[in-house]
């Protein structure tokens, strides 16, 4: 064996060479582009990212660091003290954005559901509904639309209700009117109840041209009782009470006097008195504001006064119908048969009012449609009755000139009633 042979057997091999850092020989590192791969990895899709127009480098969002395209390197990375800390903080940051959009969640559909609670209330308050309604309107709603998630969250009963109404709507809507007669020019309309209860309110309305909407509006203001304790009652309704109390209602929701310009109410002496009335201490306080009677009321009143030259026949018989059949069905099936007879409508016979005549055009056109059936069925009734009420209305159905005055005010209510409506118009009819 040679020399050269016996040393190259002996020799130490290159790699350990390289290892201990003796070896002679430069080797060049193969390097690796960016594979997309990598991305589809759960532990690297949420932060690693190539880098533009560099395939050899890789980037880490997190920590704002470049590093060689080597898996071997990427891992290290991962592993490293900042990176691991910068995972953390983003964790920590995400868990805060989804509570965030959660309460965001929350918090729009409790705002959803106190709109529909209000919503609801508005609508039965509209409506002149009971608010014992409001606990079986809420259980409907619920089962017609279960998967509303609105719907489900409503709480609202009776209590709820009339305290939304009381204090929500009804305490927005009289600050809004307030707001808006402290700074415009208005008139004032007002009405005492008439109703048979035991308490004697008023109502207070105002009438205002609105900027907003650029027309004429009418609104409720308030309503005021009357007769809050003894001495008021005491007193009684009188002109000086109802004008203190209109007065009062206004200087309580600061609302300058100034700013009326108008008032209206009905024709009576406790309004209209020449010199003990509402309109008489109106025009001492107020010099210049201007006073309208209630056109409607006067119509009635002319009506009623040109009423009084007719028999009372007229009146009692529309009276005396009504009462026949208003608590007997076997009289109301009976005269069914006579109608259809007749080959008249089956119309019921109508209530007269106790106090407007023009109430009674109605009243007159149903008589007069129902003539021939009522005239045949007194005649066959009222020897069986033995009643003094169906004699008169069999006496009357058949005397010619009650039936004259009958047609009379069938052609001449409706005008009264026609004119009393242009006035009730919500536009201009000029």
């Amino acid at each position: 064996m040679s020399e050269n042979e016996s040393d190259t057997n002996c020799s130490t091999p290159e790699k350990t060479k390289r290892r201990r850092g003796e070896s002679s020989k430069t080797y060049s590192h193969k390097k690796h582009n960016f594979r997309d791969e990598w991305l589809t990895h759960d532990i690297y899709r949420n932060w690693l990212l190539p880098v533009h127009n560099n395939k050899l480098l890789a980037k880490c969002k997190l920590c704002i660091t470049e590093m060689t395209a080597e898996l071997s390197v990427i891992k290290k990375h991962s592993l490293t003290k900042k990176h691991l800390n910068s995972v953390n903080s983003i964790g920590r940051q995400q868990n805060s954005i989804s509570t965030f959009i959660n309460n965001t969640d929350q918090f729009k559909l409790a705002e959803q559901t106190k709109k529909a609670e209000i919503l609801l209330s508005s609508f039965i308050s509209e409506h002149n509904l009971p608010f014992n309604i409001s606990d079986h309107l809420v259980k409907t709603c619920k089962a017609a639309y279960p998967d509303s998630k609105i719907c489900s969250n409503i709480s609202l009963a009776r209590t709820k209700s009339t305290a939304l109404v009381s204090n929500v709507i009804g305490l927005y809507s009289f600050e809004q009117i307030t707001n808006i007669l402290q700074k415009t020019l208005f008139s004032v309309i007002i009405d005492e109840s008439t109703d048979v209860g035991c308490v004697k309110t008023m109502c207070i309305c105002v009438k205002y041209f609105d900027s907003a909407s650029d027309s004429f509006e009418t609104k409720f203001f308030k309503l005021i009782q009357l007769f809050e304790d003894i001495k008021s009652a005491d007193k009684g309704a009188t002109g000086q009470k109802i004008f203190d109390e209109v007065i009062k209602a206004f200087t309580d929701s600061e609302i300058p006097l100034d700013n009326i310009i108008g008032f209206a109410s009905d024709g009576c002496n406790t309004m209209f008195g020449a010199s003990n009335s509402v309109t008489s201490r109106l025009k001492e306080c107020l010099p210049g504001v201007y006073i309208q009677k209630c056109i409607c009321h006067s119509l009635h009143l002319c009506a009623s006064a040109a009423c009084k030259a007719l028999p009372r026949t007229c009146e009692d018989l529309a009276r005396d119908i009504y009462n026949y059949f208003k608590s007997s069905c076997k009289r109301v099936s009976q005269f069914k048969q006579f109608q259809d007879f007749c080959n008249v409508s089956p119309h019921k016979i109508l209530r007269p009012a106790q106090t407007r005549w023009l109430s009674l055009s109605m009243v007159v056109n149903r008589i007069v449609e129902q003539w021939p059936a009522l005239k045949l069925f007194f005649s066959s009734h009222w020897l069986d009755d033995k009643l003094k009420a169906s004699e008169n209305i069999f006496h009357a159905l058949n005397d010619p000139s009650v039936f004259i005055y009958f047609k009379f005010l069938e052609w001449v209510l409706p005008k009264f009633v026609n004119l009393n409506k242009l006035f009730q118009s919500d536009k201009p009819v000029i």
